[in-house]
């Protein structure tokens, strides 16, 4: 913030770019819950050794039901990130504030 505010020398500018540092941070938390979310499960599946096509189509349901219907898992770094993202975002309306 204070390098911000050494080259622009304007308020609402350096809490605009906090605002938008903040989007940025949320945006990669959710990403980070969203990989461990099971989105892809059931869409594409790998052939193995020996497979032939008939059974390559076959996708277990059960289990496609199972991986999708887990819990949603929040791990460190989507915490830390949404975390940090929510107060940048809260420095920022505060400093726009005064």
């Amino acid at each position: 913030m204070l390098i911000d505010w050494v080259f622009v020398r304007n308020i609402i500018v350096v809490s605009n770019h906090f605002f938008m540092a903040g989007l940025l941070l949320l945006l990669i938390g959710i990403f980070f819950i969203l990989e461990r979310g099971h989105l892809f499960t059931g869409w594409f599946r790998r052939s193995a050794k020996g497979e032939d096509e008939a059974d390559r189509k076959k996708i277990d349901v059960h289990k496609v039901g199972r991986e999708k219907n887990s819990p949603i898992v929040i791990t460190k770094p989507a915490h830390y990130f949404l975390n940090i993202g929510g107060f940048t975002i809260v420095v920022s309306v505060l400093i726009s504030l005064f």
